[in-house]
């Protein structure tokens, strides 16, 4: 199923819910209230993004052949949330041109300290050990367009 489709099925209702109640597209700081959005969730048999961590970091991101998609994201984000099953297509769709990998801000901090990351999610693309590119928030179309823009970058 193709991401436009899926973007076509999320309900009016999750994004009236989410503007009415003065919710921003990032997380700015940890859980201030008991929200209950509407999240789009999807089984995933096989999963195409990678989680990192302050370990795997440099050998799956900044060595890499091709282009990095990085979300810093946290658990308790629900845009972060929202974000996965379209990530996990994107990695699928462009599988061997952009890698996607998810980064836990909670388990370690200082690698996205080192980029400025102070909302969740941020979406930073790195090529060739170097930041790019930058998403702050889930902006599905940007993400769409800027994946499909460094995807047909040059190894």
């Amino acid at each position: 199923m193709s991401i436009l489709k899926k973007v076509r099925e999320i309900s009016l209702a999750t994004i009236i819910l989410a503007t009415s109640s003065g919710l921003s597209a990032t997380c700015e700081s940890e859980v201030q209230g008991n929200y209950s959005m509407p999240v789009y969730i999807e089984n995933v048999s096989t999963r195409y993004t990678i989680e990192v961590n302050v370990n795997t970091y440099k050998k799956e991101v900044l060595e890499s052949k091709i282009p990095v998609l990085v979300e810093f994201y946290t658990p308790w984000c629900g845009y972060c949330k929202d974000a996965r099953p379209y990530l996990e297509d994107l990695a699928k769709e462009y599988k061997g041109k952009v890698k996607i990998v998810l980064y836990d801000c909670d388990q370690d901090k200082s690698i996205p300290r080192s980029y400025g990351v102070d909302g969740y999610p941020t979406f930073i693309f790195i090529h060739k050990g170097k930041e790019v590119d930058r998403i702050e928030g889930f902006d599905l179309d940007q993400l769409i367009l800027k994946t499909k823009q460094h995807s047909k970058r040059k190894k």
